[in-house]
């Protein structure tokens, strides 16, 4: 994330989930705000406690097991200067790589939504969008509640299928990626 070619610095907060040996040490020295839960209680809560302690109004979200193209945020943030759209996403592929998890990720990867672009919800051709590509508008995600903490699967679809019951417009970009 401190390779990204952004005009300003993200504010980084990396929310570590009560995690053995705690992460602190390790990222001592990196231009971020490490927020520590004292309980492993998941991906949905790390995220909802980063989105109250966020200063800025969008959210991107990225997991530890992911690498941003440094193109990525200059890629999708853009598609919020359109105020109906409250969420959008990009493409989420493999390293490449030999193996059979390789190829299997390669074909068939629920996280990859594929090559083309558009709209996001039930009944659209990309049908949701995960989290661990995700930027969405702070106070949309606020005012929606966050990710639903007893969701441990799930919970990325589920917030966006309510955003788009609310009427918000949710945007897939498979030009923004990010190598999971």
């Amino acid at each position: 994330l401190l390779a990204l070619d952004y005009p300003t610095a993200p504010e980084i907060l990396v929310v570590d989930d009560a995690s053995e040996p705690p992460l602190g040490p390790v990222l001592a020295d990196l231009p971020i705000r490490l927020l520590r839960q004292q309980c492993n209680i998941g991906q949905s809560a790390a995220r909802n406690l980063a989105a109250v302690e966020a200063q800025g109004e969008l959210l991107a979200f990225i997991d530890n097991d992911c690498v941003a193209e440094p193109a990525w945020l200059r890629t999708l943030v853009p598609h919020l200067d359109d105020p109906v759209v409250g969420i959008v996403g990009g493409r989420v592929i493999s390293p490449t790589s030999e193996g059979w998890v390789a190829a299997f990720e390669a074909a068939r990867s629920p996280l990859d939504m594929g090559a083309v672009g558009g709209a996001v919800g039930p009944g659209e051709t990309v049908a949701y969008m995960p989290t661990c590509n995700l930027i969405v508008r702070r106070d949309l995600l606020l005012a929606q509640g966050g990710f639903d903490v007893d969701m441990r699967l799930g919970e990325d679809v589920d917030f966006i299928w309510r955003a788009v019951r609310g009427g918000v417009e949710v945007r897939y970009v498979p030009e923004g990626r990010i190598v999971h």
